[in-house]
């Protein structure tokens, strides 16, 4: 994944067919990681990465509750 990670591709990776249930869960902690570690990083909360690291937070734990969502059943 890129060192850069902006709300357009989260959307892409979220509605994309091509991922299955398990690499969409990784990219979404790859992406995390990626966001959290610029957060650190930049010294100051930027919102729109805070809220975007929040945004994946809560997309992860739904996917984690939700197995039919994980299988793609949409």
């Amino acid at each position: 994944m890129k060192q850069t990670v902006n709300r357009q591709e989260i959307q892409q990776l979220l509605t994309d067919p091509g991922y299955s249930a398990d690499d969409r869960d990784e990219r979404l902690k790859q992406a995390l990681t990626v966001l959290s570690s610029e957060e650190a990083d930049a010294g100051n909360p930027d919102g729109e990465r805070s809220k975007l690291i929040a945004d994946i937070r809560r997309e992860i734990d739904r996917q984690a509750i939700d197995p039919g969502e994980r299988s793609g059943d949409r």
